[in-house]
């Protein structure tokens, strides 16, 4: 179990850090915002890996509780950034 969680944790982690490349040579903005997507998806996923990990103490008790409070601010800015790239309001539709 705790192998299966490391690879899933893993891939999940790997992907935003690539799609955040893809979408910073995008060619277009829609192109980017849907790299960007991805990349938020992914880490809301490294979230939910890291949190059962700290509830099934899987690991040293500091370090997922570091990483998920980075997890957080990083899902926070890529957020505030796709609200910014897709603007929903009475005028945007």
């Amino acid at each position: 179990m705790v192998r299966n969680i490391a690879w899933q944790l893993s891939a999940a982690a790997t992907s935003a850090a690539a799609n955040y490349q893809e979408a910073k040579g995008a060619y277009s903005r829609r192109e980017f915002a849907a790299k960007n997507g991805i990349v938020l998806k992914e880490l809301k996923e490294s979230k939910l890996w890291y949190r059962i990990i700290i509830r099934c103490e899987l690991g040293p008790q500091g370090e997922p509780g570091r990483l998920v409070k980075e997890a957080d601010e990083l899902v926070a800015m890529f957020t505030a950034g796709m609200k910014r790239l897709n603007p929903v309001g009475p005028t945007q539709r």
